[in-house]
């Protein structure tokens, strides 16, 4: 197939790229920006035409392509935020409103050492710190570290199943922590 040929099928094409945008940021998330399905959706259009040999199987096959394209977009924008937790994610995932994110006492490099230490030890963090060693640990390579239940199984010697219960405990516990910054 020639150059002009792949490029007269993405252009012909390109619907079917916005219509599966469409379908696949609802099952996500109503919430996800469209735009960025639309934009993956294009270059896996693009992927469908350099790979694709017949023009007659070609809207199957990019269909297939176009979408795969966008879900491993979103995949991979997943774990990147998973690695790369923000006060707002570790908030939300232990159950927090985004108004107590600002609790989580964030300190900068420019404060006093003494300051520093009295702003971690408010908060959700001084929380933390008040937690058994073992479960301090869970939330910190979950939420800091971003690792799986399974990852910290390994790394602590334990098992899922431990790990999900010291987990939920160390979340029932920081919960009145939370309720008090209300």
């Amino acid at each position: 197939m020639t150059r002009a040929r792949r490029v007269q099928l993405v252009i012909e094409n390109m619907p079917l790229a916005v219509k599966v945008a469409r379908q696949v940021a609802r099952k996500f998330s109503p919430r996800l920006d469209i735009e960025d399905f639309e934009q993956d959706g294009m270059l896996g259009l693009c992927e469908a035409a350099k790979r694709c040999t017949s023009v007659a199987t070609f809207p199957r096959f990019a269909y297939f392509r176009v979408r795969g394209s966008m879900v491993d977009a979103h995949r991979r924008k997943a774990y990147r935020e998973e690695l790369n937790p923000s006060r707002e994610g570790i908030a939300a995932a232990a159950g927090f409103g985004p108004e107590l994110a600002g609790g989580l006492g964030a300190v900068s490099d420019d404060d006093d050492p003494a300051a520093a230490l009295e702003e971690a030890q408010s908060g959700i963090f001084g929380a933390v710190w008040q937690l058994p060693v073992r479960q301090q640990r869970i939330i910190e390579l979950r939420y800091i570290a971003g690792l799986s239940v399974q990852e910290i199984g390994r790394r602590l010697r334990l098992s899922a199943t431990q790990i999900r219960m010291l987990h939920a405990e160390a979340l029932d516990a920081l919960r009145p922590a939370a309720e008090g910054m209300r």
